[in-house]
């Protein structure tokens, strides 16, 4: 069952098409997550759930949101 799960245009450009596909059709994305912004659970079978793409000079992390705290994004970080 797909996700509802919102992967914004940077986020996609950021981590490609393939990989956006993936996490659209529920493959690599966890069910349950710890809200990157206010840290409660969230389940993105059960509500929307934004992608947040932290990018550093040598790594990136994607994480998990509700899309009602937090918008889908890049996050550049120092």
């Amino acid at each position: 069952m797909p996700r509802m799960l919102d992967v914004s245009q940077d986020v996609r450009a950021e981590i490609g098409d393939d990989e956006a596909d993936r996490l659209l059709v529920g493959d690599d994305t966890p069910g349950s997550y710890d809200c990157t912004s206010c840290r409660t659970p969230g389940d993105s079978d059960q509500e929307r759930t934004s992608t947040v793409l932290f990018i550093g000079d040598e790594t990136a992390v994607l994480a998990f949101a509700h899309a009602t705290c937090i918008p889908s994004q890049v996050v550049k970080v120092a």
